[in-house]
């Protein structure tokens, strides 16, 4: 089963100060927001600049008991903004595990669906193969894979396919400067 993701740039020098604040509250006010304790009031942290689909929820792995991982010094805020789902910094290190979880899932993935239709009468199988033959043509031809809008600098693909969405990962691993920024995933 997998789940959504964004993944969002920060400043290294904003991240600093938000990480600082104690509260939602504090939170609210250092970003200039309202915050109205009577109300569910979700603060958000940044602008989202990218979305990643269906992956796996290996994903947790490379958060598991990393401090150095944490968004806020405060664990209570953080814990706030970790109870439904997941938000932390990521390394290049961690992004490049993060893609061979990815990659070994699609292989995986792949695997299967081929053991599955070898495993099929001949017609079966061939009406299995060409219906996904043509999931994917429609896919390149009408809906459109690739993301070619110069605003979206950062994403590569278009697509909700689990296979397409590793390039915007490996794009990132290839060009994310994180010496200047942090790089910050909001899975639910």
């Amino acid at each position: 089963m997998g789940y959504r993701f964004y993944l969002s740039k920060i400043k290294n020098k904003k991240l600093r100060e938000i990480s600082i604040c104690k509260n939602e509250k504090e939170l609210a006010d250092f970003l200039g927001m309202d915050y109205n304790e009577e109300e569910y009031n979700n603060v958000m942290v940044w602008d989202l600049s990218k979305t990643i689909d269906q992956v796996s929820d290996d994903v947790h792995e490379i958060n598991m008991g990393k401090k150095r991982n944490m968004v806020f010094d405060n664990k209570e805020l953080n814990d706030h903004f970790n109870q439904d789902w997941t938000l932390f910094k990521i390394n290049k290190k961690d992004l490049l595990k993060l893609i061979k979880i990815y990659e070994a899932n699609i292989i995986k993935h792949l695997t299967n669906k081929k053991k599955e239709i070898e495993e099929r009468n001949p017609d079966e199988a061939k009406a299995i193969a060409i219906t996904e033959f043509n999931y994917r043509l429609n896919e390149w031809e009408y809906l459109g894979v690739l993301n070619l809008d110069k605003k979206e600098k950062d994403r590569i693909c278009s697509s909700w396919s689990y296979e397409y969405n590793i390039f915007d990962l490996v794009h990132l691993y290839k060009t994310f400067d994180f010496r200047k920024n942090s790089l910050i995933i909001y899975a639910y």
